[in-house]
Order: C-alpha cells, then structure tokens, then sequence
C-alpha cells in the first residue's frame, strides 16, 4: 500500500505566527532597554543576540566585580613610597 502525500510531516501555516523582526541600529544595551519597556517587539533570537553583545562588551556583573577587584588590589599592594633622606646640616 502506497503512503498518501497529506498524512504526516509538516504542514504550511501551521504553528504560532513568527513575530516580526524589530530593526534598531543602536547599541545593544539601548536595544534591550527598548524592548523592556515595551517600545519594540523583539523576536527571542534578537534578544538572545543583544544579551550575547553584553557580555562581551565587559557589562556583565562578573566583569564589573573584577574591575571593582582590580581597583581594591591595586590600591592595597602599591609599593610604599620611599622614605625621605635626612641631610646633616652643619
């Protein structure tokens, strides 16, 4: 027995209705803040891609704790100045 062409598999247009792409030429931080606030309609992939620009452009929460730690290090073992020399007058 042959297997029919209309059983199985996918059909066209079934499914959820893709959201349109949102076109924003800022920064992805502005992007998400955007989007947050409701003023633009994001597709998942879009903001899985901004969140990714983050985290490489340093603004995630571990790169600011690691500047912060730089910063208390630095301030901590800086070498002590060197003492001042006494001259003899006389």
């Amino acid at each position: 027995m042959k297997p029919k062409a209309t059983h199985g598999g996918a059909r066209p247009g079934a499914g959820r209705p893709r959201k349109a792409a949102a076109s924003f030429a800022g920064d992805a931080r502005e992007f998400l803040h955007l989007v947050m606030r409701g003023e633009i309609e994001a597709a998942p992939a879009q903001i899985q891609a901004a969140k990714a620009l983050l985290r490489l452009d340093g603004g995630g929460v571990k790169a600011e704790r690691q500047r912060e730690a730089e910063h208390v290090v630095a301030g901590k073992f800086k070498p002590m100045p060197t003492p001042l020399k006494l001259i003899a007058s006389g």
